[in-house]
């Protein structure tokens, strides 16, 4: 978005308030908020794991579980 305000939009800049008035930089404060909070409950991710899978802690748990000797 830095790029296409840049390239497309700068010559339309004439202040702070146009800048923060276009839809690119409102795309990027979206996805830098994204970048550092995550989606959370609102994501697929999330809506499927508690639809269908269960919770996250419980197969952790199982993934955890010691190895079988079965060499020794």
């Amino acid at each position: 978005m830095i790029v296409a305000i840049r390239s497309a939009k700068w010559a339309e800049v004439d202040s702070l308030e146009t800048l923060l008035g276009f839809d690119e930089f409102e795309y990027l404060a979206l996805f830098l908020w994204l970048a550092i909070a995550g989606p959370g409950v609102l994501s697929v991710d999330h809506w499927l794991q508690r639809r269908f899978g269960g919770s996250a802690d419980a197969r952790a748990a199982s993934s955890r579980r010691a190895p079988d000797n079965a060499a020794a």
